[in-house]
């Protein structure tokens, strides 16, 4: 899969540098954009693939520039950007969104820098350093992440950010239009002097401020990519011509870049003090409050499981003292009816109380619980549930391994009982970002059966779908599947302190 990445990467970055030039330098921006949206552990092939896509045109530069010029800025570009992002990128996925105009600028400067010290200290037959020069590099690179990476921080932000608005999308679709407009007028007169061209040109930033002043910094985030884009179209009249320099677009560049820059800055500080934020704050406590209450019941319902159990024990005990009692008198058959009535009596009990408490889930986990053959047992009564359990449960803390139990089997009790015995039941555990997650879906084996239809209204309102909400995650339901998610940050845990019994 590493390798597939790779060459996904090194591919992209080809096509995108056949629609770029000097000051326009879209893979800057597909560099940033992949490093923020791709865990750390693809990084190595992510600078595999940047490495190879560089290597595939700057191969033939080695006799006119030297072999240590090419090797040295080609293997450092990527690393150099990575080292930025690394810097940010725990920031942007915690809402921190006044840290992107840092993220954009450094990862336009460092990988500029990089350029320019390997190419004075090793290059051969480069022109003399220039200050005009390193600035349309530094611009270039920095308009290319301006077009990508906007929406992979959005992204990578999720919850962080407010809830987006139903009207985003629309008033979206209207101001690109009306940049559509704009950059339709400006390319169809070309002959317009050069500074009412770059004057309407500029005026592409209203739909930008407009979208930013609705919707804050998803507003900004949307709007500046799309001017950026129609900006970046009026050096495309000889695309991927080394050395192409076009002045006037040049001089609209550099005001988008310092527009936008104040922009994403001020709208990024907004969203972080608004009142929208302390909602989401609100919300957060909410559902720490949500999670606190599910704790409190839970230990509650051991410790009245533990309770019930040293009953189960007592009755087991007066099972054997009368059994023993009548052995002792020579009914022999009556005492081993009573010690099997008494058995029995005592794995009803245990079943019961693990379906109040799974005292087993402490030692064993959620997997091992859910894989017990007590489970099996209960759910073999009314139909046959075959089980698929990936990924490590032990990375999540207990509360939310109790949770995901229960929803679990409270949603196989539900389904069994309104007529669909056969289930398939898939549960995968993992890591993404700074989340550990889990993800299950349960399906109908019965295929020809009765959708899963209004009777299932509740998991979206009901006890269940609190359950999973409380965990930051969602409830899908279709005809015969349902699907859950549920997650938590890493390095949740909870230690609390158990009994066993035995029968």
């Amino acid at each position: 899969m590493g390798i597939g990445i790779a060459a996904a990467y090194a591919v992209c970055f080809l096509l995108l540098r056949g629609y770029s030039q000097d000051q326009w330098y879209l893979p800057a921006g597909l560099r940033v954009a992949v490093l923020l949206l791709f865990p750390y552990r693809y990084w190595p092939y992510l600078i595999l693939g940047d490495v190879a896509a560089v290597l595939c045109y700057r191969t033939k530069l080695i006799p006119e520039h030297g072999m240590g010029w090419v090797v040295v800025s080609t293997v450092t570009m990527m690393p150099a950007a990575a080292l930025v992002v690394y810097a940010h990128k725990r920031r942007i996925e915690a809402g921190r969104l006044h840290w992107y105009p840092s993220l954009t600028l450094l990862s336009a400067l460092s990988v500029s820098a990089v350029n320019a010290v390997s190419g004075y200290f090793l290059a051969t037959g480069l022109e003399p350093f220039k200050l005009e020069n390193a600035l349309r590099l530094v611009i270039g690179n920095y308009l290319g992440i301006l077009v990508l990476t906007p929406l992979g921080v959005l992204y990578r932000s999720g919850n962080a950010v407010a809830p987006l608005s139903p009207n985003f999308w629309p008033n979206a679709i209207g101001a690109f239009a009306a940049v559509a407009a704009l950059f339709a007028v400006a390319a169809a007169w070309p002959s317009l002097l050069p500074a009412h061209q770059h004057g309407l040109k500029m005026l592409m930033l209203i739909p930008a401020v407009a979208l930013a002043l609705l919707h804050g910094w998803r507003g900004v985030a949307v709007g500046v990519a799309m001017v950026d884009l129609a900006i970046g179209l009026f050096t495309m009249q000889s695309p991927a011509i080394v050395g192409e320099y076009d002045q006037d677009v040049f001089l609209t560049q550099r005001g988008f870049a310092m527009s936008a820059t104040v922009l994403f800055g001020f709208c990024a500080l907004i969203t972080q003090w608004r009142p929208t934020g302390r909602h989401d704050n609100h919300r957060q406590q909410a559902i720490a409050i949500a999670r606190s209450s599910l704790a409190a019941s839970e230990r509650e319902l051991e410790r009245r499981t533990q309770e019930l159990t040293e009953l189960g024990d007592s009755v087991r005990e007066s099972y054997s003292h009368a059994a023993r009692s009548l052995r002792e008198h020579g009914h022999h058959e009556a005492a081993m009816a009573i010690q099997s009535d008494g058995v029995q009596r005592a794995r009803e009990i245990r079943n019961q109380l693990t379906l109040l408490y799974p005292v087993e889930i402490r030692s064993v986990g959620l997997y091992g619980a859910l894989g017990s053959g007590m489970i099996a047992d209960i759910w073999r009564r009314n139909g046959k549930v075959v089980r698929s359990l990936r990924g490590d449960a032990g990375a999540l803390s207990f509360d939310l391994q109790l949770a995901a139990y229960r929803t679990i089997c409270d949603l196989v009790s539900l389904l069994q009982q309104t007529g669909h015995p056969h289930l398939a039941l898939r549960v995968r555990c993992g890591q993404s970002g700074r989340w550990s997650y889990l993800a299950a879906t349960i399906t109908s084996a019965d295929s020809d059966g009765a959708p899963f239809n209004h009777e299932f209204a509740m998991l979206e309102t009901g006890y269940i779908a609190s359950r999973v909400l409380a965990y930051g995650g969602v409830v899908h339901r279709r005809e015969h599947r349902i699907a859950f998610m549920m997650r938590e940050a890493l390095g949740a845990r909870a230690s609390p302190i158990g009994f066993s019994w035995s029968v």
